[in-house]
């Protein structure tokens, strides 16, 4: 569907229309799903382990991104 994946502190952020995944690059798994309602397709903006992500309804989120397990 076009949409661009970003990274943030080794993970994969990938906007699938429905959700915002939060994927593990190295073995593929899902780590995370981030759905604010309508879902996310633009590609989020990273600075750092924090992104701001708008949603399908026109709200943006800023997320602190970090491995599970970490702080």
């Amino acid at each position: 569907a076009g949409y661009q994946p970003a990274l943030a502190s080794g993970i994969l952020l990938v906007p699938t229309g429905r959700a915002l995944l939060f994927v593990n690059p190295v073995n593929g798994g899902i780590l995370r799903r981030f759905d604010p309602g309508r879902g996310i397709t633009a590609t989020p903006s990273v600075y750092g382990p924090d992104a701001l992500v708008l949603s399908n309804l026109g709200f943006v989120y800023g997320l602190h991104v970090t491995m599970p397990g970490t702080l």
